[in-house]
Order: structure tokens, then C-alpha cells, then sequence
């Protein structure tokens, strides 16, 4: 049997197959003809996977004459083929894989694979016709088939890791984590891939490489660690969690919500999965439709609105802290969605990171989800790190996973606009999506010269947009070998710039964050300063009655030399003892938002932490 179009010149043909327990029968629809392959983007994912577009008919008491006029075939066959999977053996949900063999100038290749059973059809039991769209069977057939199934990651024997939180009067130990990535220890993200395709291996520079690749600055997700957030609540229970729920694919949801990480997998070899950045996915020259007739004067385009929402709001399980809050990403442009029911795209995250609102207000926080702590290695122990929160200029533990943060260092691509609104000021990104759709047709002449994944030269960008390639939102090859696309366009990248960490010190009440006699601070700073630093800090006494009693009129000065620190400095009492009357009435100190000066390099964030014992002292 051959179904023959002409493509350039070339008649190709084409033939059938499926295989139902092991035995392999050549079947002939009717309407192979009107039916496509279609290329795109699997659902939030950044590969593409081609999928038939269908349905298929087969049966009615018709014939099929093959090439040689001689041999014929009753497509009633394939009817009696189907119907009797479905009634006669009673097996509607048996897998029938599907091949199609394509035929040009005497060479024969494999033009498309699949599979259905006949629960997935339609079947007309008067007409003898059975229709059906055949699912692609692809390097992502077994994967996403599993993908959904959820783990006991707390069941599958891995090593537990111990990190402690430390910042002035905090001090706790948490030792029931699980590493979300460890180059040579156990972790989740292997644990879970290797459920997927045992033996395979995991590649990642975003969460190995010494500066990451999405900031070019200190990679410090090389330590991330996840544990159940109960045992984060509790940390010295003795009931701890021995059960916590995690699938393949709500984990790169969770890694995708925050960090905007992707994956791909490769089967070659042992098999790879690859976990980069967004930014990391860049894509070669492929065809080029400029000189193409079908292309020419095709130079129409509409923008994807849908796809730019004005406002991008994030949001954690549980969070109070500002930084941990966060504000959204905002457009204030004509060129995004301007409906107010339509404008906001939400993101939340089955996860909590805001550490230390877990500490104070244990109550508040459910003990479903997980926590994903930010850790760091001094000597052979682990610390959670403490960071400048880059909206409310706050020092806290796990700052590094505040929306603020991440947003600061993983969110300067990808975005509805080069321009708009971070952390509650203007911003400038890196790169932003496309959305200027163009549709066009062309014929491609061997077929194998196109790849989805490849960037395509048309007139439109390349006279129209300054230049600019096109993406393959959405390509539709008829068997022909006519090809429909849609194609995106978006601006040109700006340049990108290191994201570098803020430098911050600390100012704590207190001994190494023992509380004294509230005149006892603590200045600890992010890094060593290669120049001295001059702090001048002014503050106030209030009584019991919120009377202010005294202060310390133009304040005092510290002085930190360069490459050193951290440094204790005890504040004179200029009051002549008012002060430490006042603290032991109950009234106490306070420092106020606008007091600090950092002279000899103001790149310098400064935050003074009260601290339960100096806010009130007693």
C-alpha cells in the first residue's frame, strides 16, 4: 500500500505498522493524508516532543491497491484487527505501539513512532471504523510517565545532614535534612532521577560550578539541604517525620519557582538528566527563510498578551519576614495585559524558607510542605548563611532564599519585559521572553535539515526586527512536507553583568550575640573590606513611660581597618549612669533606620538588630 504526495519533485510513500503482543500486523487508514506531526514545547518544559495530530480512521469494507496494481487489501481487516483487541480478547487498555515508514527515492526510514490502545479511540461498531490519535513514544515517554508518581524521600535510606543557625541570641541545630544537590553525597534530586531511569546520571553547573552561572558571582546553592518542614518546627522531637511525599515533577516545580531551573534528559549512554538555569538553554542557527517564495511578504505579527501579565507575584507557604514576602515583578507598560482579571500571574510554592519566623512563631506554620535551607561550610561543619535582604535591607538567616534575593540573582531573565519594576524599584533585565507571533508556511527538502529547537532567519526579523531570530512556538509538518509554523520573536538580550553579593554588616546587642548590658554590640561584616570603615551610629535611651531620657548627641564613631573584623564595641554611657537606670526600670535603647553612615565605601548595607535582650531591657 502507498499514500504518495508530492514534495519537490520527490514521491514519498508510506507505510504502516502495529504491534500488539509481539506480533506486528501492516495496517491502512483512510485519512492519513489530513493528519500532521506537530513540534512543540511540552508543557512548561523547554524540549520540544512531536506529537500526531489525528485522529487516524481504520476499517470500512473498502480496498487498498498496492503499487503493483496486483495486490490488494481489505482495510476491513484492520476493523476485525482492533475490534477484536477490544471485545474478543477484552484487552481495551493493551498497549499497540504504531510506526510509520516513509519511502523516498528507494530509501526507507522511520517517520514517526507511537502507541494507543483502544480505550483511547473511538469505535463505531455499525460503520466498522475505529479512530484514533497514536501518543508519541520519545525519550520522554517513560519519564513523563512517571514523573507524577511521588517518593518517600525520607524512606529511601539517605543520608542525613546537620546544619546549625546561628545569629545573635538564635542558636539551633538542625540535623534531619537531606541534601537537595550534593556533588559526592547523597541527595533528592539524584535519588529521584535514578527512580526514573535507574543508573543515569545528573549534570548540573547551576548548583556545582564555583560562581554560578546565572550571577557569574559565589555559587551558594551548592549546599541547599530540604527536610520535612515538622522537623524544622521541632528539631529535638522525638517523633521525627519518617514520611514526606515528593514526585520527579513537583520537585523541578519547586526548583523552576524558585531558582527558574529546566530540565532535559538524554538517553545515550547511561542516560543524562541535564538541570540548568533558563539562561542556560541557548539554541543554534537552523533554516534560514529569507529566500524562501512561500516566506516572502508573510511580514504579519500579533503579540501573545495571554503571555504578559503585568504584575508576577510569588509567594511561600508561610513567610513574614519583608524579604520573604517580597513584592511582585511589575510592567508598567501599554504592551502587557491590561485586564485586572487577567493581569496577575500567581506562583506559589509548596515550601517554606523564612527560618527564622519558623523560630519565633512555631504555631504559625504548618507542619506540611518542606523547608529548603541555604548552607555554607566552615571547617567541617555546616552553618545556615546569613544574608542582606535585598527589598527591606535586612540581615537574617536564609535570606538567600527570600523571594527578594531570589528575584535579585535568578530573575534578570526570562522576563515579560527588558524593563520593570524589582524589590520595589526600577530594573533593567537581562533577557526577556518573546512574544511577537508570526505565522508562515515552506516546504523543507530533506526533511531531517529541520530541528524545532534550532533559531529560523526569516525577513521579518531579520529586516523588521533588527535582526532578531525566531523560535518555534508551534510547527505543523503535513506528509506533503509542507510545514506550517508559528514562530516568536522577542528584543534583543542586553548585557549581562556579575550579580555580586551585597556587602553587609551586622550590628548585634551583645557578646557574640550574648546579651550584656544592651551597651555591648557586635559588628559583623558580610566580607573583609579592603578599606577602613567608619561607622557613626547616634542612639536613644527611652524610661519605662517611653520618655526619652538621654542620648548620645552626634554619637560615636567606629573605626574598622581593612581586612579585619568582626569587631565588639561597648558604647559609653555619656549619661552619667541614666542610661543603665533607665535599662533597669525597663525601658531601653533604640536605634533608628536613619542613623547610620558608612564612610570610606558606601557600597556598605548596614542593619542593627535589637534583639530580645536590648529592644526591652530589664
Amino acid at each position: 500500500m502507498s499514500i504518495a504526495a508530492n514534495t519537490s519533485g520527490n514521491i514519498p510513500t508510506y507505510r504502516f505498522y502495529v504491534t500488539y503482543d509481539e506480533d506486528e500486523y501492516e495496517v491502512f487508514p483512510l485519512n492519513f493524508l489530513s493528519t500532521m506531526l506537530v513540534d512543540e514545547l511540552e508543557t512548561g518544559q523547554v524540549f520540544y516532543r512531536r506529537k500526531f495530530s489525528g485522529p487516524l480512521m481504520f476499517g470500512t469494507n473498502s480496498e487498498e491497491i498496492e503499487d503493483d496494481g496486483v495486490t490488494v487489501h481489505n482495510r476491513m481487516d484492520d476493523w476485525l484487527l482492533f475490534w477484536g483487541i477490544e471485545h474478543t480478547l477484552d484487552d481495551p487498555c493493551g498497549n499497540i505501539d504504531f510506526v510509520i515508514k516513509k519511502t523516498v527515492g528507494g530509501v526507507e526510514e522511520t517517520y514517526w513512532t507511537g502507541f494507543f490502545s483502544t480505550s483511547e479511540g473511538e469505535i463505531d461498531i455499525d460503520k466498522c471504523t475505529f479512530e484514533v490519535t497514536p501518543l508519541p513514544t520519545d525519550d520522554y515517554t517513560v519519564i513523563l510517565k512517571k514523573g507524577d508518581i511521588q517518593y518517600n524521600i525520607l524512606g529511601a535510606g539517605l543520608d542525613r545532614m546537620t546544619t546549625r543557625a546561628l545569629r545573635g541570641a538564635i542558636d539551633k541545630t538542625y540535623d534531619r535534612g537531606i541534601w537537595l544537590y550534593h556533588a559526592a553525597d547523597d541527595n533528592i534530586i539524584e535519588y529521584l532521577a535514578g527512580v526514573l531511569d535507574p543508573g543515569c546520571a545528573v549534570s548540573t553547573t547551576f548548583f556545582t560550578a564555583a560562581n554560578n552561572p546565572a550571577t557569574g558571582a559565589t555559587n551558594h546553592l551548592k549546599l541547599l539541604s530540604i527536610a520535612q518542614k515538622s522537623d524544622i518546627i521541632n528539631p529535638a522531637s522525638t517523633d521525627a517525620a519518617n514520611i514526606a511525599m515528593l514526585s520527579w515533577n513537583e520537585l523541578m516545580d519547586i526548583l523552576w519557582s524558585m531558582f527558574q531551573v529546566k530540565w532535559t534528559y538524554d538517553p545515550a549512554g547511561a542516560g543524562t538528566f541535564t538541570i540548568e538555569h533558563i539562561s542556560f538553554w541557548t539554541k543554534n542557527l537552523g533554516l534560514d527563510l529569507r529566500g524562501d517564495l512561500m516566506t516572502v511578504a508573510t511580514n504579519k505579527y500579533t503579540y501573545l498578551k495571554e503571555k504578559m501579565p503585568k504584575f508576577e507575584k510569588f509567594a511561600f507557604m508561610e513567610s513574614y519576614n519583608p524579604d520573604f514576602y517580597g513584592v511582585p515583578i511589575y510592567y508598567d507598560s501599554n504592551c502587557v495585559d491590561q485586564d485586572p482579571a487577567t493581569y496577575t500571574k500567581n506562583t506559589v510554592v509548596n515550601v517554606t524558607t523564612d527560618l527564622e519566623f519558623i523560630y519565633t512563631n512555631p504555631e504559625a506554620i504548618s507542619s506540611d510542605g518542606f523547608v529548603i535551607l541555604c548552607n555554607y561550610l566552615d571547617g567541617a561543619d555546616y552553618y545556615v548563611l546569613i544574608e542582606l535582604g535585598m527589598y527591606a535591607g535586612e540581615i537574617r538567616l536564609n535570606n538567600h532564599l527570600a523571594w527578594a534575593n531570589l528575584h535579585y540573582r535568578y530573575y534578570m531573565h526570562n522576563r515579560v519585559l527588558l524593563t520593570g519594576s524589582m524589590n520595589g524599584a526600577a530594573e533593567t533585565f537581562f533577557t526577556a521572553q518573546k512574544t511577537k507571533q508570526q505565522e508562515c508556511s515552506v516546504i523543507v527538502c530533506p526533511i531531517d535539515e529541520y530541528d524545532p529547537d534550532d533559531e529560523i532567519a526569516t525577513e521579518l526579523g531579520q529586516t523588521y526586527f533588527g535582526g532578531a531570530l525566531a523560535t518555534v512556538k508551534k510547527s505543523e509538518l503535513k506528509p506533503s512536507g509542507e510545514i506550517h509554523f508559528n514562530l516568536l520573536y522577542g528584543p534583543a538580550d542586553n548585557e549581562e553583568t556579575v550579580i555580586s553579593d551585597p556587602k553587609y554588616m551586622l550590628i548585634e546587642e551583645g557578646i557574640n550575640g550574648t546579651p550584656t548590658n544592651c551597651l555591648d554590640l557586635d559588628a559583623i561584616i558580610s566580607e573583609a573590606s579592603g578599606v577602613n570603615l567608619q561607622v557613626l551610629i547616634k542612639f536613644v535611651v527611652f524610661n519605662s513611660a517611653d520618655v526619652a531620657v538621654w542620648n548620645n548627641g552626634a554619637g560615636e564613631t567606629w573605626t574598622m581597618l581593612a581586612g579585619a573584623g568582626p569587631y565588639n564595641i561597648t558604647l559609653a554611657d555619656d549619661g552619667g549612669g541614666i542610661v543603665t537606670a533607665a535599662l533597669e526600670g525597663g525601658g531601653r535603647i533604640y536605634f533608628g533606620a536613619t542613623v547610620w553612615e558608612v564612610v570610606g565605601d558606601p557600597s556598605w548595607n548596614v542593619w542593627f538588630d535589637y534583639g530580645a535582650g536590648c529592644r526591652y531591657c530589664t
